[in-house]
Parts: C-alpha cells; sequence; structure tokens
C-alpha cells in the first residue's frame, strides 16, 4: 500500500494519509504480537523451554546469515602476482587489491547480452570488441612488441603499456605475461574490451597516460555462471 501511495504520488498530495498508514504498519506487528500473548495466556501455560530453545535455533540461523552476508566470495580463492604492484608498470592501470581478476569475471557479454540485447549488438561489431590480439592491426604491433621486449628485457613487461588499454582481460587475469601464451587460440585474446571491463572501473586516477584507472573485480549474481535455466530464472 505505502509503495501503492509513492508510485501514484498519493503520498505527496496526502502526506498525513501516508503518515498514517506508515504508523499502521509499524503498530499492526506489534499489536499482532500482544493479542497472541493474550490468546497463549488464555490457553495452556506457555511452554518456556521449547519457546527459548525456538529462538536460540532461530538466533544461531539468523547468526549465521549475517556471518555469510559478511563475506566477499571475490576473495576466497584471489591470486596476486609475484611482483606485486609492479607486475602492471609500465601500464598505468591497477586493481583495487593488487591482485588478478579471473578471466571469467570479465568475459561476461553473454550475460549481459540477456537483458542489453541492444548494446550488446552495438559493442560487438565495435572498436572496443577488436581492441586486442583479435585486431589483426594491433596483433602485428603487439606481436612485434612483445617479442623486442622478451629479447632485450628477458620478459613481457614492457608490452604491458599496450595491454592495459588493449588487453584487460589477459592483462589482469596474468594470461599477457605468459611467454606461451597463444594470442590465436587462447579465449581472453578475443574478448577485447569486455562490457564488465568497463563497468568494473571505480576510479579514473589521471589523465596523464595510457590507461591510468583502477578497476576491481565486479560481484555478479551468484548463478551468473550458470547454464541451468532454473538457477538463471532465480537471478531474473
Amino acid at each position: 500500500l505505502l509503495v501503492g501511495l509513492r508510485t501514484t504520488n498519493t503520498a505527496a498530495r496526502l502526506p498525513a494519509l501516508t503518515q498514517a498508514i506508515y504508523w499502521a504498519h509499524v503498530a499492526v506487528p506489534l499489536v499482532a504480537c500482544w493479542l497472541y500473548w493474550l490468546h497463549r495466556l488464555a490457553g495452556p501455560p506457555i511452554r518456556w523451554r521449547v519457546g527459548l530453545g525456538y529462538v536460540g535455533v532461530a538466533a544461531a540461523a539468523i547468526s549465521a546469515l549475517v556471518v555469510l552476508h559478511a563475506q566477499d566470495p571475490r576473495r576466497w580463492h584471489e591470486r596476486g602476482p609475484e611482483e606485486g604492484a609492479r607486475y602492471f608498470e609500465p601500464s598505468l592501470a591497477r586493481t583495487t587489491t593488487g591482485n588478478y581478476i579471473p578471466a571469467a569475471t570479465l568475459m561476461m557479454d553473454d550475460y549481459c547480452k540477456r537483458c542489453h540485447a541492444d548494446a550488446h549488438a552495438r559493442w560487438e561489431g565495435s572498436s572496443h570488441h577488436f581492441s586486442s590480439f583479435n585486431n589483426a592491426f594491433y596483433l602485428a604491433s603487439v606481436r612485434e612488441t612483445r617479442a623486442v621486449s622478451l629479447k632485450r628485457d628477458g620478459d613481457l613487461q614492457a608490452a604491458r603499456w599496450c595491454a592495459g588499454c588493449h588487453d584487460p582481460v589477459p592483462f589482469f587475469s596474468g594470461a599477457f605475461d605468459r611467454h606461451d601464451f597463444d594470442d590465436i587460440r587462447d579465449p581472453t585474446a578475443h574478448a577485447g574490451i569486455t562490457c564488465t571491463t568497463c563497468h568494473a572501473i571505480t576510479h579514473v586516477n589521471s589523465t596523464r597516460g595510457n590507461a591510468d584507472y583502477t578497476i576491481e573485480e565486479p560481484l555478479h549474481y551468484p548463478f551468473a555462471a550458470s547454464d541451468n535455466e532454473w538457477l538463471q530464472w532465480i537471478n531474473s
């Protein structure tokens, strides 16, 4: 009823009525408890042991829910680069924790498509989608950069300057630095700048260089990656 009052603008036109309904909403449960108490007094004696046992079970269940609610599943299996924050250099991009972000978490485009088919269709043929190794021109350039970096420095660190913008999925998941990274067959090589990548950016640190932003691992719905239609229905 309160929702109806607000959505029909009645709350603004009849504030006294809204207040009366609100306080009735608050009072009714208390009155119900009082009436139940009177009902129990008129009947057989209250079995306090049973009642207290029920309260104990309810309190334990609520405590467990509070503990679970305080958990962050993104922290359970997170893995960080051995180099720490230096892993991202010379790119200016950073993760909020300094750790990797699982590739699967950043590659949720089909999941986004279920509700945002129009936006997904525009993204699918965009330069964002084809920003990475799935772009022939960039592929030739970054291959040469990786080869020169590996030959000159013995690692691929210099190529990270490109990856912060062009290859966020392999970059933030740690795949980009593998010497045996398959830039043709690895799924992360064709991800491009995904929907999740943009929407997971929490802060633009400056405009002084490439990819100076902070990104966090997004928290998806519990069954976002499930193929089970019933579990997907729960999410919807």
